[in-house]
């Protein structure tokens, strides 16, 4: 069983996600829309949405 945990910001964006492997975090631009997540597990891998 893998639990997680998660954070969320006041308009209800998810702002990170913590389990097992590591922790996830995002990052929302003033339109509330995703443009960054990062993950622990791997450390050189940024992904930026567009």
């Amino acid at each position: 069983m893998n639990k997680a945990d998660y954070v969320y910001n006041p308009v209800g964006n998810r702002t990170s996600l913590t389990d097992r492997r590591g922790s996830q975090t995002f990052g929302y631009d003033q339109l509330d829309r995703l443009i960054i997540a990062s993950h622990t597990w791997l450390p050189d891998a940024q992904a930026l949405v567009s």
